[in-house]
């Protein structure tokens, strides 16, 4: 009897195993993430508190430095957040493919608050994008300015100032700060974010290739395609108030090999195009041609040793000589 009892255990524990084991995979498809936890390790931030721990910082070309411990009567709170290509979503869902496909390198964020304040209430919200490059951080800050609300301002290469915030460039460095309190002079502290940003000469020279023409009513950036010529790309143009009437200049700013592949393109279009150009000028490292073109008009191209323009909307030879 006792033997008859053992083995009909046995045959029972024996037919349970397989059912016990979908059980447990079936278990083990639902990720409960409070049981376990990938998040950085705590550490006391001397208050009693626990805090995340910075993750470290990959990308060597933006620094946690960027964002100083205190600025014009405000404290850094809580800690730095980064984002890569990886994680970019998660900051900002559904925008990461334009920021990525612009250049996107990498993204810090800090938050400031009154000193003496909540923490947990930030007065402003500083981001740190990193473009790669100074036409692509231009780029963006052209692309996410607001409608006819902004002003431009002096900070970093060229600043714009909204309702409730300053964005600028600088180097490859695109920075968006906002504020939430509008007792805050939110020009001080861009300043002391603009003064941590450490950034080569060589890497401003994005706007200092356009000339003093007249005064500028407008600058956008054009990344494809500028007036419909699929090798025109990362295109600056200015509009300007020049002799009662408006005009614009493009500008391309790279180095000489690509600048001579740029000119040599517009070449054979003319030819493909039937479109006639003569050669009326030259200095000691630029060349101006006068283009007669079916759909723009007459209009310039300039080639020089690390730009080359282009200008529309006006036939006065006399704007030339900004350029010789």
């Amino acid at each position: 009897m006792k033997f008859y009892l053992s083995f009909t255990y046995r045959i029972l524990l024996l037919a349970l195993l397989p059912s016990a084991g979908l059980i447990i995979y079936l278990k083990g498809q639902n990720y409960d993430p409070a049981i376990i936890n990938f998040e950085p390790a705590l550490k006391s931030n001397g208050s009693g508190s626990l805090q995340k721990m910075d993750a470290g910082i990959q990308n060597p070309s933006i620094s946690s430095d960027f964002f100083p411990d205190k600025i014009s009567g405000l404290d850094r709170t809580g800690r730095i957040k980064h984002f890569t290509k990886d994680n970019l979503y998660e900051y900002v869902n559904g925008h990461a493919e334009y920021f990525i496909s612009a250049g996107f390198a990498g993204l810090l964020v800090g938050e400031y608050a009154s000193s003496g304040t909540d923490a947990s209430r930030p007065d402003i919200q500083t981001e740190i994008y990193d473009m790669g490059r100074s036409i692509q951080a231009f780029g963006i800050l052209m692309d996410e300015r607001g409608g006819d609300n902004t002003a431009e301002v002096k900070i970093g290469v060229m600043g714009l100032k909204t309702s409730d915030g300053i964005s600028f460039f600088k180097g490859r460095y695109y920075v968006k700060i906002r504020s939430f309190n509008l007792k805050i002079n939110i020009m001080d502290f861009a300043k002391g974010i603009d003064a941590k940003l450490e950034v080569k000469p060589d890497q401003l020279p994005v706007l200092s290739g356009f000339h003093d023409v007249g005064k500028v009513v407008s600058t956008r950036f054009i990344k494809e395609g500028y007036r419909g010529l699929d090798f025109f790309n990362n295109v600056i143009e200015r509009e300007y108030l020049y002799k009662g009437k408006t005009v614009q200049v493009a500008i391309v700013y790279e180095n000489t090999d690509v600048i001579n592949t740029l000119a040599a393109k517009f070449m054979d279009y003319f030819k493909r195009s039937d479109i006639k150009y003569e050669k009326i000028g030259a200095g000691e490292k630029t060349i101006i041609y006068r283009v007669m073109d079916h759909y723009e008009g007459e209009w310039f191209l300039i080639t020089a040793d690390n730009a080359i323009y282009g200008i529309y909307g006006t036939t006065d030879k006399k704007i030339l000589d900004h350029f010789r």
